[in-house]
């Protein structure tokens, strides 16, 4: 399971969640709204961010319907604090329904009543909202939303809204944010569950339950059924034997964007629900979500996604011919058909899993979106005889992926396995400036899923891959009167950093060469840049410049920091404290080292103490060594990152790490004149 995740996954009706309070606890009561409550304070939680959740209360509940089936009910009721015009975003409401593609039929929403209640002259003032100021946004062929702007809203506001939503479809029973953008002085959700249906609950966050638990309740469901149009319904009256469901959490913090962080979605504490199964009685167990064989076995044929990997497709033939692959071995033969799809299709951006429109139309066009582009090539290298699989990923950007569950929605990108000589190599055709066998960062961060006949799970963990980076410096005595060294640094990136240069260059050319050029010191001027297998994407980049460190204007004494910025890896921590956890991109295994002559006439007066720090035993290691002689001094620096994610409890530790790194780079080297 991915402990980055921080998620425990039960099903509801197998494994009962453990009373962390008493079970008498009473649900939350909304109040009328008096002159107190706009002075009432709340000292546990910070009103920085300009509003406060004062209460969010939801419950979800099943009840019989006319259509020989069950509903569900969700109802939302939530009490909002502005204090300052910067929050006023928080009276903006979007409400997502879902609807069928096929039937047309979607959620209903039901009983809407919003609120904002202004203080007056010591008085109390209502104003609502007018049904006309609801408006409805078609998001997709599958979802709507529903927008609204609370009224009169101004600092010191308070707004409350509530509404229920009627849905039929079961597998989308409502999910619950106890967290969010403000923080959160009471949250709670109950969900009172009928037997005859299992959900997998997934659960993820950092911050503590107020109470959890569950108990059972008796429930007659009533259930209309009639065998066509013209018959009379006839009443089915079923008992069930209900988990009653509730949570709650009390003085949540607000969550915000950290450094070294994904989709803050991912670090919410929530509460999301997949069903995994029925039972009615006197019938079978009948299974819902199934495994992953079921779900390859599906969108393998899947006109959408693979349907094209079972058809004749004949138009591939004469692409095939062009790129003259006879005679070639299946690694080479491979190369020549990535290289053909990487160099001449377009692509459109990212865009989930599922095609727009047919991979021969895709061929024709030229261009696609990302997953298109690579079901393409995937349905090129099957044709050629390599033996391929479409891969799901969710990028670093999207949700996190379960590893017991197979959820497709936790997916949003596709990239190729290939196999050649049993040997595992991932391709991203879609990518200008990602080399065979290589992905994009964005791709890794969780497990990937080859869809094949037996499908299997792929390592694309941030704690897979390495960024490797070495830099040296020279610096001798300048022969020009104006400047005390000249010198050359040369430098080899890591993949990822040169992949990202890749990317610049291919933009703008002279972005790079000037983002070189700009030193915070402004006494150093650099030129002769050159980049190396700038070409080969394959290969990490090497960076050669000269530079030249000129005269300051007290020459008794020389300030040099030796550490420039190709050796200063920027860790900023900024928060004094993170309830998410820290996750970094990939390990990291960085040189750095400097040989700097004594300018004639000077010694060494300073230097920078030489010491070695591990970060939790191996986690992390720096190394600052300093050498000096009457002629020369030796910098060498190294720092080995071994581990992507630091949880919470480590935050502390880390950020003092990683200060003490970045003032150790800030360390300068004396030089006194004879």
């Amino acid at each position: 399971m991915n402990t980055l995740k921080v998620i425990s996954i039960l099903i509801a009706i197998s494994i009962p969640f453990f009373s962390l309070a008493q079970k008498n606890e009473k649900p939350y009561e909304f109040s009328k709204i008096t002159n107190a409550d706009f002075e009432t304070n709340y000292p546990k939680v910070d009103v920085s961010d300009g509003a406060i959740v004062i209460a969010d209360v939801g419950e979800s509940k099943f009840e019989g319907n006319n259509e020989g089936w069950f509903s569900t009910i969700y109802k939302h009721r939530i009490r909002i604090k502005i204090y300052d015009k910067k929050a006023f975003s928080a009276a903006t409401v979007k409400i997502p329904l879902y609807k069928s593609s096929g039937d047309n039929s979607e959620e209903k929403l039901e009983s809407l009543k919003a609120v904002t209640y202004n203080l007056v002259n010591e008085k109390v003032e209502e104003v609502h909202l007018e049904k006309a100021n609801v408006f409805t946004e078609e998001l997709d062929k599958n979802h709507l939303l529903k927008k609204f702007t609370m009224p009169a809203v101004k600092e010191g506001s308070i707004i409350e809204y509530s509404y229920s939503i009627k849905s039929d479809f079961l597998f989308n029973l409502q999910p619950w944010n106890f967290q969010g953008e403000y923080p959160v002085v009471w949250s709670e959700y109950s969900l009172n569950l009928p037997e005859y249906f299992s959900y997998a609950f997934l659960s993820q966050g950092y911050q503590p339950f107020a109470f959890q638990y569950n108990k059972d309740v008796i429930q007659k469901f009533k259930i209309s059924v009639s065998q066509n149009a013209t018959s009379k319904s006839e009443t089915i009256i079923l008992d069930s034997k209900n988990k009653l469901h509730r949570w709650a959490m009390a003085n949540v913090p607000a969550i915000r964007q950290e450094p070294f962080s994904s989709n803050l979605e991912n670090y919410l504490s929530k509460i999301e629900f997949q069903m995994s199964g029925q039972q009615l009685p006197n019938q079978p167990y009948r299974e819902i979500m199934g495994d992953w064989l079921k779900v390859a076995s599906t969108i393998m044929i899947d006109a959408d996604f693979m349907g094209d990997f079972n058809k004749a497709n004949n138009w591939t033939k004469d692409i095939l011919k062009s790129l003259q692959l006879d005679g070639t071995d299946s690694r080479a033969k491979a190369k020549s058909i990535f290289d053909y799809v990487q160099n001449n299709f377009t692509s459109l951006g990212r865009r989930g899993l599922w095609l727009t429109r047919p991979l021969k139309e895709v061929a024709r066009l030229k261009q696609g979106y990302a997953q298109e582009i690579n079901l393409l090539l995937a349905l090129l290298l099957k044709e050629a005889g390599l033996a391929v699989a479409p891969t799901l990923v969710s990028t670093k950007d999207h949700s996190f992926s379960s590893e017991l569950y197979p959820l497709l929605n936790q997916y949003n990108y596709v990239v190729v396995k290939l196999l050649v000589d049993e040997k595992r190599i991932f391709l991203d055709a879609a990518s200008k400036s990602t080399g065979f066998g290589k992905l994009p960062l964005f791709c890794y961060r969780n497990m990937g899923v080859s869809i094949q006949t037996l499908p299997e799970k792929e390592n694309l963990l941030t704690e897979s891959i390495s960024e490797d980076k070495i830099t040296s410096v020279q610096l001798s005595i300048s022969d020009n009167p104006a400047y005390i060294w000249e010198g050359t640094v040369r430098n080899l990136l890591g993949y990822f950093e040169s992949a990202s240069i890749r990317n610049e260059i291919g933009i703008k050319s002279t972005a790079y060469e000037k983002k070189i050029k700009e030193f915070d010191e402004s006494n150093i001027t650099v030129d002769s840049i050159v980049l190396e297998k700038l070409k080969q994407k394959e290969e990490p980049l090497k960076v050669i410049y000269d530079l030249r460190v000129a005269k300051g204007t007290d020459p008794a004494m020389i300030y040099f920091s030796p550490v420039f910025k190709e050796g200063r890896e920027q860790f900023f921590l900024k928060s004094a404290e993170r309830n998410y956890p820290v996750e970094l991109p990939h390990k990291y295994n960085e040189s750095y080292s400097i040989a700097i002559d004594v300018p004639n006439g000077y010694v060494v007066d300073e230097v920078p103490k030489s010491e070695k720090i591990n970060f939790n035993e191996d986690e992390a290691f720096f190394e600052y060594l300093v050498q000096k002689s009457a002629s020369q001094v030796l910098l060498r620096l190294s720092l080995k990152i071994n581990k992507t994610t630091f949880l919470p409890d480590d935050y502390d530790a880390l950020k003092q790490f990683f200060d003490h790194i970045s003032k150790k780079y800030d360390e300068q080297i004396v030089f006194k004149k004879l």
